[in-house]
């Protein structure tokens, strides 16, 4: 919903070159693939990872949960469908997304110490 409201304040059109596939009907900015892909590949590998004891396992998941939206980042670029400042926002409202998301349910406050449930799961598997 961001991503749509955005476009449609902004409505920024695209780049002047020649693209390679057509264009969607909504604007430029901020690029909603790549938001997207941040979004879905960095939530995945957040899950992942929290379930994920393998510290090597864990750098795997990272590292292919930031690859896939930096391709599709490029992707968008070399294809003509945005400008740089397009991907970059497409990013950081993913990121923010993410970000969201984790804090409402990994760190979300369970009993009178007020400490994530991240870490009390921890704690009780450690005793």
């Amino acid at each position: 919903m961001v991503f749509l409201a955005t476009t449609e304040v902004v409505g920024r059109h695209r780049p002047p070159v020649e693209h390679l596939d057509p264009a969607p009907p909504t604007s430029s900015f901020p690029s909603g693939h790549v938001s997207a892909a941040v979004a879905f590949y960095c939530g995945l590998a957040l899950v992942l990872t929290t379930h994920t004891r393998n510290r090597a396992l864990q750098v795997v998941i990272w590292v292919l949960g930031v690859a896939a939206p930096l391709s599709v980042a490029f992707s968008r670029l070399y294809r003509g469908m945005h400008f740089l400042t397009d991907v970059s926002w497409g990013l950081l409202l993913g990121l923010v997304c993410v970000v969201v998301a984790a804090r409402a349910i990994l760190f979300r406050r369970v009993g009178a110490e007020g400490r994530p449930a991240v870490a009390l799961k921890a704690q009780a598997q450690a005793s």
